[in-house]
């Protein structure tokens, strides 16, 4: 473990081990260009500042290791870099968890757990889980304008950036009172791997406006209500 209790760390040189590696500041913890972070087998490799970011450099920074998880905790906001594991990789943010380089999951599933969350460049792992959920119960949004205010929105360019291959897209929590709304009155909404809704908590909702299409569709026991307003739902196979 490398820990440091008050200041920030930076890693500008490559880490190496053969076991289990804790990287961990109080503020922001930052993995440089070309750095990499490196064990094997069912080894874990964590990453957290606990009061400030966690920034890796997008393009060229990675955590690698064999079937082990990688985790990405950080208080404030989380952009990763490459995390090369055939485990489950999480990046968990109070803030924004800002999806920047190929995160290159290559199969391995992927949770992105955050109070809001930026998708910039491509995310695809073949036959992985992708999840995305709010760390708190705020609206999760897909489609239309960004409402603003406390919520995970993700436009329909985003949505373009989930690469064909999924096993399943998870949308959602069991969080109490979620709320996961598509908007898709202005431009239609396409899934293009099996979609699971999930806002299967005490008083949780999900409401459908507008053209939601894709390979499949799968709602979770609504909490409290399911609406479809105005929603023309296609899919390739089951909903």
């Amino acid at each position: 473990a490398l820990a440091t209790r008050a200041g920030a760390l930076a890693l500008r040189g490559n880490v190496t081990g053969s076991g289990h590696i804790a990287l961990q500041a109080k503020a922001t913890v930052v993995v440089g260009g070309d750095v990499t972070v490196r064990t094997e087998g069912a080894s874990t490799i964590t990453v957290t500042s606990t009061a400030d970011s966690v920034l890796m450099a997008p393009a060229s920074a990675a955590l690698r290791t064999g079937s082990g998880e990688i985790r990405i905790t950080a208080a404030k906001d989380a952009r990763p870099g490459a995390l090369v594991s055939s485990g489950l990789a999480t990046v968990t943010a109070k803030g924004t968890a800002l999806i920047q380089g190929d995160l290159k999951r290559a199969g391995g599933n992927t949770d992105i757990v955050a109070n809001d969350v930026d998708i910039r460049a491509k995310v695809a792992s073949t036959g992985g889980v992708l999840r995305i959920a709010p760390l708190q119960s705020v609206p999760m949004v897909v489609g239309g304008k960004d409402p603003g205010g406390a919520g995970v929105h993700l436009s329909t360019k985003e949505l373009a950036l989930l690469q064909d291959g999924f096993k399943q897209i998870v949308i959602g929590s069991s969080l109490t009172g979620q709320v996961v709304e598509f908007r898709g009155t202005d431009a239609a909404l396409v899934f293009r791997d099996p979609l699971v809704v999930n806002a299967s908590g005490k008083g949780g909702s999900v409401r459908v406006a507008g053209t939601l299409s894709g390979d499949s569709l799968t709602l979770l026991n609504a909490g409290a209500a399911t609406t479809l307003d105005g929603a023309k739902i296609t899919m390739q196979r089951n909903v």
